[in-house]
């Protein structure tokens, strides 16, 4: 899902583009940190079952315990190649079995 849903999005810095994976593993993932996007186009994942790279935060900014919107040290992620390759390599990463 993508979108701008929480209030906290506009203070935060968009901080990966171009998420492309190849499978479900980071491994085979690029990206970069420059970006062409605008909040309505920030990722929100729910991944089912956490890592320093990647974090979920709900509407409060708080531990969105796998459900909400995604960080990438602290900045946003925006959806541009986002797939569900992507999802699964992600939540794969912070622990997740998964995403729905």
């Amino acid at each position: 899902r993508n979108g701008q849903f929480f209030d906290i999005q506009a203070n935060l810095e968009i901080g990966l583009d171009d998420v492309i994976c190849s499978s479900g593993s980071w491994d085979s993932c690029t990206s970069t940190t420059s970006h062409n996007c605008g909040h309505h186009e920030d990722v929100h994942l729910n991944c089912v079952s956490e890592g320093d790279m990647f974090t979920i935060v709900n509407e409060a900014g708080e531990d969105g315990q796998g459900r909400g919107l995604l960080l990438y040290h602290g900045q946003t992620v925006c959806d541009d190649s986002f797939s569900d390759n992507s999802a699964i390599a992600i939540c794969g990463l912070m622990g997740y079995d998964g995403f729905d």
